[in-house]
């Protein structure tokens, strides 16, 4: 804005050249003039607004002196005030100042008064035409500019936006609300002052936001019984420097964020990465290369499925100033900080020749939402949606729509799991003054993602009920992909998988020292897609004795030919025991009570019996193996309903020696 300034006054300036010929020739007009000039160069609008006044009321027709008082009102804002004394101006001379018709229409657009804009638009084009080509070009595209806002606004969208939370509501400015998966907690960054005694003698601090008076820290709320508690300091990771721009995994155990100018930055500011402990938060890490470089990177995004990271930097080879970047998680460093593939730009169809900011990939992996300056909205930046193929190309992006969009700008939107409830930063009128909150509102069917459900729970030792930092992968059984990568918190042992709809999958949940954890679920028939499946996971220590059900591994009716889908399972064991080459295990075959005895007894040796010779094919000892077909001699569940006779068909492995190594 201060260039922006600047640049107004020289043009105003070379227009009104203080040794030119006034339109007046009042002398004490002119004297009044002149000071008012030398205040209005150095910032004194007040004194430049009361010199003016007076050179006007010692000369009405003074022209110079209403068309520097339209540009004071330009500059602070006041576009009534703007519009009026250009209007005087040009009464007396409409050619005196031809760039003043743009920035009339600036103002009138600025009070959504866009015939007004129009009409001032065509007096500049018909001014300047003649003599410079480019502002008759500026004209015609702030034209095209008011039609496309036009159309928006002729489509208005639902907006209910309120308080997101009370509990949040200070006199400091609150923005960038980060939420967990289930929405059950929240990390935000505030805008805090320095000095509190301060700032409570002159509350109207507030205004002056940044600078050396204030700095950026980031609070976490958590909801219990539906309602936010009250807001607590990361203390462990908030310095008296600047943190801002979050953002947290989906069990809200990993955090992303923006750090500026510290002694082990790459650039001007960097992504930082943090792990909740026992005592809070880990001490922040440089994420490093290839994300930080020598520029700009900032508002980073972690994909609910623990693979992506979004991020917005200025780096060389972008399609703009700003553009959104990529990279996958490929593996991890000794201290636990995440290893990342060299970034991808998300190429023209996100990123146009202008800046973007604020990704945020929703759960269900396909909608992404973001702002942007550069493509078509109401001004500033809008915030947009495009949704990503089966070939993971991006669509056009949308416009979410006015009044959600403003002409102002509009940025940093989060969309819950279940795709009803947007949550953004809003600056709305409270008892200190105008001040940023944390808002929510209904998301318009439109522009709503799909819903999907998700799998939380704990993850803990079997025999002692202590909390384990697992690993949680979640597996596409149909194609073998990794669908979901996630961690549980080595404190709690809690954790968040998102499960996306249509689709049959593999959960598998592992730590070192440990016989590993399987679950199947299939998403392909679920009728309420917002449900959330709790699901608490003991995982057993490797001692004798000990097994697991495999309850990936399938079988047609009738058959012993393992199915496809079975070999993501099968290569776990297959590992597992490469893993533990002291270990031999027991591979059992059970049966539901359909059939007679002898026939189940027999199929589930066959069955055992192929889950043994796929192990062995692919690598594992013969003598570390037996196998047993047990039949329907050892159910788990009652045989008198479908869902318990599926629970009885299962094969289970079995540790029946660890070899000691003395």
């Amino acid at each position: 804005m201060m260039h922006r300034i600047i640049m107004i006054t020289l043009a105003v300036l070379a227009t009104i050249d203080i040794n030119a010929q006034y339109a007046s020739k009042n002398k004490r007009a002119i004297r009044a003039y002149e000071e008012a000039v030398n205040y209005y160069e150095f910032g004194k609008y007040t004194a430049a607004l009361n010199g003016l006044n007076t050179a006007k009321l010692l000369d009405p027709n003074f022209t110079e002196a209403y068309i520097l008082t339209s540009e004071v009102y330009y500059n602070i804002k006041e576009y009534e005030n703007h519009i009026s004394e250009f209007s005087k101006a040009i009464s007396l001379d409409s050619t005196r100042y031809v760039a003043g018709y743009f920035l009339a229409a600036e103002s009138a657009f600025e009070l959504d008064k866009f015939d007004l804009a129009l009409w001032f638009l065509n007096k500049y084009k018909q001014f300047s035409k003649q003599t410079n080509r480019k502002m008759s070009y500026d004209a015609q595209g702030f034209e095209r500019r008011i039609s496309e806002i036009r159309d928006i606004m002729s489509h208005p969208v639902p907006f209910n936006p309120r308080p997101a939370c009370k509990t949040l509501e200070k006199p400091y400015d609150t923005y960038f609300p980060s939420l967990t998966l289930d929405g059950n907690e929240m990390v935000v960054t505030m805008l805090l002052p320095r000095d509190t005694t301060a700032f409570k003698r002159d509350p109207i601090m507030i205004r002056q936001r940044g600078g050396s008076f204030f700095q950026e820290d980031f609070y976490f709320v958590r909801k219990v019984d539906g309602e936010w508690q009250a807001p607590k300091p990361l203390t462990s990771i908030n310095t008296d420097s600047n943190e801002g721009a979050q953002a947290l995994s989906a069990d809200g155990n990993w955090m992303f964020f923006t750090a500026c100018g510290r002694p082990d930055s790459y650039g001007s500011c960097d992504l930082y990465f943090s792990r909740r402990i026992a005592s809070g938060w880990s001490k922040p890490i440089n994420v490093g290369a290839p994300i930080n470089t020598s520029g700009w990177e900032s508002q980073p995004c972690f994909s609910a499925d623990g693979q992506t990271l979004f991020f917005v930097s200025n780096r060389p080879g972008g399609k703009g100033g700003r553009d959104i970047w990529s990279s996958q998680i490929v593996g991890f460093r000794t201290d636990g900080l995440p290893r990342f593939s060299m970034p991808k730009n998300l190429g023209d169809s996100i990123n146009s020749r202008r800046n973007e900011s604020t990704p945020f990939l929703h759960a269900d992996g396909r909608t992404l939402y973001f702002s942007s300056d550069g493509h078509p909205g109401l001004g500033g930046e809008d915030i947009f949606y495009s949704q990503r193929n089966d070939s993971g190309v991006w669509s056009r992006p949308k416009n979410i729509g006015y009044p959600i969009n403003t002409k102002g700008d509009d940025n940093s939107l989060r969309v819950s799991s279940d795709g009803k409830t947007g949550y953004y930063a809003s600056e709305v009128e409270t008892q200190w003054g105008k001040t940023l909150r944390v808002m929510e509102f209904d998301m318009p069917q439109i522009s709503r993602p799909k819903t999907t459900p998700h799998v939380k729970g704990h993850v803990f030792n079997a025999k002692t009920q202590k909390p384990i930092g697992a690993e949680l992968e979640l597996i596409d059984l149909a194609t073998g992909k990794l669908q979901t990568h996630a961690y549980s918190s080595s404190t709690s042992g809690s954790y968040i998988v998102n499960l996306p709809t249509g689709r049959d999958y593999a959960l598998i949940v592992s730590h070192e020292g440990y016989l590993f954890f399987s679950q199947n679920f299939s998403t392909s028939n679920i009728s309420d897609p917002s449900q959330t499946i709790i699901l608490d996971v003991p995982l057993s220590p490797i001692v004798k004795d000990e097994k697991i059900t495999l309850r990936n591994i399938f079988f047609d009716t009738d058959s012993d030919v393992l199915k496809e889908e079975s070999f993501i399972e099968l290569g776990r064991i297959v590992e597992f025991m490469k893993k533990n080459p002291k270990i031999h295990i027991e591979i059992g075959g059970h049966t539901d009570n359909v059939g007679s005895a002898e026939y189940n007894l027999k199929l589930s040796q066959a069955r055992a019996t192929s889950t043994k010779n796929y192990i062995v094919e692919h690598g594992i000892d013969a003598n570390r193996i037996t196998c047993k077909g047990y039949g329907l001699t050892q159910p788990i569940a009652k045989n008198t309903t479908e869902q318990g006779r599926a629970l009885n068909r299962r094969i289970e492995a079995k540790v029946v020696k660890i070899v000691d190594s003395h």
